[in-house]
């Protein structure tokens, strides 16, 4: 079906700019917690949240991945008639197990001290719970871009959470009574925020619903196959800084997480365009439209392309100076911004190939190319981190993502018989205002 194309510039202008607002907003509250409680502070913070994004991916067997296939497939071969039902399901029991295992993590802990020996336990427990909380509503992100509601899914993604948490951070700065205790607090009060804004948009999305629920099991049935790839994929998005944690100080992961953070700008585009991408490559293939699903990860291509340059080249020309606003140390991270900036244009040029392969059934070959690639790179974090501390943890990272991503773009070409390269021709449609979208 035809469309215009202005359509969906509007709503990916808007999501872009709320995404846009959202990391500012992120990157100012990083800059206050560190000038009021430290780098090392801010490395403890960086080190929950990862524990949390990966535990809450174990905890819903794969689902966090698998929810956008399994509702736009919904949606297409069934009316949308389960969706809720299957979103129910996989939020009850992600949250539960998340839970579950947080505390059998506290409990080997005091035994036998698992946690880094520079992290606070007593800190970082109770905002390792919070965060749980946090992480398993993104499977209602998911799920409302498989009934493609893209602008809803990523205004809703991190500008809530980011909101709250800048209010209060705010306002404990001014009183001057900013400290741990206070952050947890804020902390839980940008969680409660953000679940229930999500969990408000998810059901009034699907108000026209009817309920057919599916099992437990088969909802873990078809999530298995994302597990093993998606967990590969978490933990390599993350493992430098769980090896940092453990093979440095806490200090030295605040100054990595840093340059990590604004290397991450040019993931903003593509968390963007996989909102609005990602739900079309699946309700191509549910329709058994290869050819469309092909074009649109050309388009994906091509748009994130050129607008990776951008910040690619802010990057490489001021990045010291841009180091240098959060205090001094951080300046000496400037080579680990550019390795990092390179690592994640190859990351957004390359398009939507991962997503391809996992949503067309390729998930297997997926599966053996991250895991490959996380191999690698926990061999270069290792053996890198020891020797050049958080620089070397950014070569191991950066060497690994453009390794990942090659592989997925290459398995793309061995499947379909198609490479997934900017068509700067899709450009030219946007003077013409026209795109056929379905």
């Amino acid at each position: 079906m035809s469309g215009r194309l202005i359509g969906g510039v509007k709503k990916g202008g808007l999501a872009l700019l709320v995404s846009v607002t959202s990391m500012a907003m992120s990157l100012y509250i990083s800059q206050m917690v560190t000038r009021e409680l430290g780098a090392d502070f801010l490395g403890l913070t960086v080190f929950a949240l990862t524990c949390a994004t990966v535990i809450s991916h174990i905890s819903s067997f794969g689902a966090t991945t698998s929810i956008v296939k399994l509702v736009g497939y919904d949606a297409v071969k069934r009316g949308g008639r389960g969706s809720r039902s299957i979103v129910s399901k996989a939020m009850l029991y992600t949250t539960s197990i998340g839970l579950l295992f947080s505390g059998v993590v506290f409990l080997v802990d005091g035994v036998f001290r698992i946690v880094p020996k520079n992290i606070d336990v007593e800190f970082f427990f109770p905002l390792l719970v919070v965060l749980i909380f946090q992480r398993s509503s993104s499977l209602l992100l998911g799920a409302l871009r498989g009934v493609s509601k893209s602008v809803s899914s990523t205004t809703l993604d991190g500008a809530p959470v980011n909101f709250v948490m800048l209010i209060g951070i705010t306002f404990m700065a001014e009183q001057n009574i900013i400290d741990r205790q206070n952050y947890i607090v804020v902390s839980a009060a940008a969680c409660g925020f953000t679940v229930f804004l999500r969990e408000y948009f998810w059901r009034r999305s699907t108000v026209h619903l009817t309920e057919n629920p599916l099992s437990t099991f088969g909802i873990m049935r078809d999530s298995f196959p994302f597990l093993i790839g998606g967990l590969v994929f978490f933990s390599m998005r993350n493992i430098d800084t769980l090896m940092l944690g453990y093979l440095a100080d806490s200090a030295e992961l605040g100054y990595y997480s840093i340059a990590f953070r604004l290397a991450a700008l040019l993931l903003v585009f593509q968390n963007v365009s996989n909102a609005f991408i990602h739900p079309r490559i699946v309700r191509s293939l549910a329709s058994d439209n290869l050819d469309d699903a092909i074009k649109y990860c050309r388009l994906a291509s091509t748009v994130l392309c050129v607008l990776g340059c951008i910040p690619l080249i802010v990057f490489i020309i001021l990045g010291k100076q841009l180091l240098m606003l959060w205090g001094e140390g951080f300046e000496a991270y400037y080579g680990a911004l550019v390795f990092l900036a390179i690592a994640q244009f190859v990351n957004v040029a390359v398009g939507p190939a991962g997503a391809m392969l996992m949503y067309s059934g390729f998930v297997r070959l997926r599966n053996r190319i991250a895991i490959f690639a996380f191999v690698l790179n926990v061999v270069l974090n290792y053996i890198l981190i020891l020797k050049w501390g958080g620089g070397g943890a950014a070569i191991a990272t950066s060497l690994s993502i453009v390794f990942l991503h090659v592989g997925f773009w290459l398995g793309v070409k061995m499947k379909f018989n198609a490479y997934i390269l900017p068509d700067f021709k899709v450009l030219m449609s946007l003077f013409n205002s026209r795109l056929k979208i379905e």
